[in-house]
């Protein structure tokens, strides 16, 4: 019984990690808007890989360790930073160009997943 707690728990925690926003779902919005939908499942795939690569290896290798709570909040305070470093360029902006393309490859996405 308690395992299926964890599992249901587990699987929300991962739903809410899914639907907030990060630089994944602004790939593949950017995908959309440049190629259409139908060429943005080649990002949605590899981000949904890459992503489940990732926990994985953190999840069993933290779990290996003895990880003290200050190291996690360090990296929230790192991951807060980059996010309103990131939120002020965005404020900057006062034009899209549609001209000028970006294309996203394993490389970009697996830095935006580990980075972000």
């Amino acid at each position: 019984m308690e395992s299926i707690s964890l599992l249901l728990s587990a699987l929300v925690l991962g739903l809410i990690g899914g639907l907030v926003p990060g630089p994944i779902i602004t790939a593949i919005f950017t995908e959309i808007i440049q190629s259409g939908l139908a060429k943005s499942f080649r990002i949605i795939f590899l981000g949904m890989i890459v992503e489940t690569i990732i926990a994985l290896i953190c999840l069993l290798s933290l779990a290996s360790f003895h990880v003290p709570e200050a190291f996690f909040r360090g990296i929230s305070f790192f991951g807060a930073v980059i996010l309103i470093w990131l939120a002020t360029q965005i404020w900057k902006i006062t034009k899209i160009d549609t001209k000028q393309r970006v294309h996203f490859s394993m490389g970009k996405i697996i830095a935006m997943i580990v980075w972000l």
